[in-house]
């Protein structure tokens, strides 16, 4: 993996992860960090681990579903691969676990590999529509009181318009993603068309306009009503469980919160997880934990911080060994997933 290292975007992530972690355990106190993790009941990490792997298999499901009527792997095969790219995620820097999803889905199952890439970024961005939605209705006040902070009065001001205004804007994405599905590769023309007519250097605007066009290609299944509906019944099922995965490792902690607190501190960290970071989001999870508890519910920092380790480690450990499954299943050693980063690292 030494081409990572002459990667601005390599560097830039372990600063950032490293600036978050400092200020993660800046003016906590140790004596009490150590209290908060001696008197917790870790009884409660079992459902939570079970739940995250009830999550991994409602996400295989989901991918499933986007490929729509295209050939796409068997059950058994998407979670592996999934698992696999989440393990890749965890372990290795840049983030390298989509791409790596893209091509075992593209040289071990009947699912090519542009259509598999375009899946997986139609699912990140199902995953930021669903941040979206879940801020706006299920924890309205704080997300409200957020956004006036930043921008000012406005519609989103008032917990109640804030939910519409979610919903409409997630409605007015998903008629977005209708009508590329319905442009198809023109998507990915026009856009490195039009990038080139701006001054954009065409190997970068073609390399964008390929991006384009596979996410184009991954929204083709959102077309037919039933897979839309299908893909949105699943992505609710994914977030519910990840809700409930938080919710039940507070209960090791004995802090006494709703699930709508715990859905509040899962869409914080979803949403620090969009910046560059360390391997295995280290720093910025912790920091996403802080911040969201004490804004909802006022968690001192060292409980807070408690949690967050204890959740951090139980949701990498459960990642990591269903990563190497993952491998056994799909007949995979080691050695041929870092001979591929290698590549991969080098086009990133």
């Amino acid at each position: 993996m030494r081409p990572a290292l002459r990667s601005p975007r390599f560097w830039f992530g372990i600063v950032l992860s490293v600036a978050a972690l400092a200020w993660a355990v800046r003016g906590v106190a140790w004596a009490d960090l150590l209290a908060e993790l001696s008197t917790a009941d870790y009884r409660w990490l079992v459902p939570t681990a079970a739940l995250v792997f009830a999550g991994q298999v409602a996400r295989a499901a989901r991918w499933r579903v986007l490929f729509g009527r295209a050939p796409r792997p068997s059950l058994r095969d998407a979670f592996a691969i999934l698992s696999i790219g989440y393990l890749v995620s965890a372990v290795f820097p840049l983030r390298l676990g989509d791409p790596v999803r893209a091509w075992l889905a593209d040289s071990h199952t009947p699912a090519r590999g542009a259509e598999a890439f375009g899946t997986v970024m139609v699912e990140r961005a199902i995953d930021l529509l669903t941040v979206m939605a879940l801020l706006a209705v299920v924890v309205p006040g704080p997300a409200a009181r957020l956004l006036d902070a930043q921008l000012g009065p406005g519609l989103w001001s008032e917990p109640g318009r804030l939910a519409v205004l979610a919903v409409a804007a997630v409605g007015a994405v998903y008629v977005g993603f209708f009508a590329m599905s319905r442009a198809g590769g023109r998507a990915g023309r026009a856009a490195a068309a039009l990038l080139e007519a701006i001054g954009v250097p065409a190997r970068f605007a073609r390399r964008i306009g390929a991006a384009v066009a596979g996410f184009a290609a991954g929204v083709g299944a959102l077309a037919h009503p039933r897979a839309a509906l299908s893909a949105a019944a699943w992505s609710l099922v994914v977030w519910v469980l990840g809700g409930l995965e938080y919710w039940v490792c507070l209960w090791a902690f004995h802090l006494d919160l709703s699930f709508a607190a715990a859905v509040f501190v899962l869409c914080g960290t979803a949403i620090f997880a969009i910046l560059p970071s360390s391997p295995g989001y280290v720093g910025l999870f912790h920091t996403a934990v802080i911040v969201t508890l004490g804004m909802h519910a006022g968690v001192p920092k060292d409980a807070a911080l408690s949690y967050a380790i204890v959740l951090h480690g139980v949701i990498m450990v459960v990642l990591i060994g269903l990563g190497l499954v993952g491998l056994r299943m799909m007949a995979l050693a080691p050695r041929e997933i870092e001979a591929r980063l290698g590549g991969a690292v080098a086009e990133a």
